[in-house]
Parts: C-alpha cells; sequence; structure tokens
C-alpha cells in the first residue's frame, strides 16, 4: 500500500520546478545589462491659493453631438461682461445644435428649463449692461422657423437683468439634450437629439 507521501505529485513539481527556476535567474551576473524602468509620472496639483483650472471638452468634429453635459442652472462669474455675437442653429444627422457666442470678460452662466413643447436657455453674464441691445428691436428677436428635426424654432426674448432669453421651440415632448461651453471663442452649445 501506497502512503501519499511517498511520491509527490505532478503538480508539486512543477511548481516547485517554476520556483527554483525563478530564483536562479534573479541571481544574475555582474555583467548583465542594467534595468530601466519608464518615469512615473503623478497628476499635477496646483499651488496653494491657485484655482483649479477645467478643460471643456472640444468636440473632434462638429457634426458629432457632444459627449456629457454641464449643470443645467450655472451663475456667471461676477466680472462677467459679455456680449452676445452670434446665435446660430445646425441640422445633423442625429442632432440640432443651437450655438450662442460670446465675447468679453469672464466665464458666463446659464438657465436651462425644459417644458413639454419649449427648451428655455438663459446666458447669464450679459443683457441689459450689453450696449447692442439697446439696438435691438423686437421685430429682430421674433421668432424663427428653424428646418431642424429636433429645434423647430427659435425665438429671442431678449436682454434683461444681465440675461439674454432664448426660447427653442422642440419637435417632440422633453427630448434628450445636452449644454456645454467651448472656449476660442466663448460659446454655449445645446445638442437636442431627433425624435
Amino acid at each position: 500500500m501506497r502512503t501519499p507521501f511517498q511520491r509527490p505529485s505532478t503538480a508539486c513539481t512543477a511548481v516547485a520546478t517554476a520556483c527554483s527556476l525563478a530564483a536562479l535567474a534573479s541571481c544574475g551576473t555582474s555583467d548583465s545589462a542594467p534595468v530601466t524602468t519608464a518615469p512615473v509620472t503623478s497628476p499635477s496639483v496646483p499651488a496653494p491659493g491657485v484655482p483649479e483650472t477645467q478643460v471643456l471638452h472640444t468636440p473632434s468634429s462638429e457634426l458629432e453631438p457632444l459627449a456629457g453635459t454641464q449643470p443645467l442652472d450655472v451663475l456667471a462669474a461676477p466680472d462677467a461682461d459679455l456680449r452676445i455675437t452670434d446665435v446660430r442653429t445646425g441640422q445633423h444627422q442625429t442632432f440640432d445644435r443651437f450655438v450662442v457666442e460670446l465675447a468679453g470678460t469672464g466665464d458666463p452662466g446659464w438657465l436651462v428649463t425644459a417644458s413639454d413643447s419649449t427648451l428655455a436657455v438663459d446666458i447669464r453674464g450679459t443683457g441689459s449692461s450689453d450696449p447692442a441691445a439697446a439696438d435691438v428691436t423686437a421685430a429682430d428677436r421674433a421668432a424663427r422657423d428653424t428646418p431642424g428635426a429636433a429645434i423647430t424654432s427659435v425665438a429671442d426674448a431678449g436682454p434683461g437683468q444681465r440675461t439674454h432669453s432664448f426660447t427653442l421651440g422642440l419637435a417632440s415632448p422633453r427630448p434628450m439634450f445636452t449644454l456645454n461651453v467651448l472656449t476660442n471663442p466663448t460659446r454655449i452649445v445645446v445638442d437636442v437629439r431627433h425624435p
């Protein structure tokens, strides 16, 4: 009769052999090549008292909807002194885009409110302090039809207390949308998915 200690199993022999080979390989000779390692980098940390900067998403193509979204209610920087230089819409294969381009200083804020048939977009940090706003007539702010599948019209409600309001007419109730801020020049971009 054979006992379990008479002959080692094949698995135990393989493990013991592998450990022995690893130990011998680590010994090496004195004329072996030096070992090099890749440099280790750590994320940069701003110095105390220096605000951390936020990298804003830059789309690889204007034909792609922007990924992610900003909060829907953001205050403008206290020193924001912005004016609207362009308002435009664009239609793409799977979404419509509404863009408000701004010039001036400071970071804009915004408030976006969705209802069943509209999306109200209030741009903060501009408005009644905008010298060009006084020249805009009610006819200039009338609703404009757009040929988009998601955004059907844009109404410019005009300036208010350091805000400028727009209302987007929607083709379907409460569609998916994103809001992002791009730089150079500063733009608030709302992408609305097609129904």
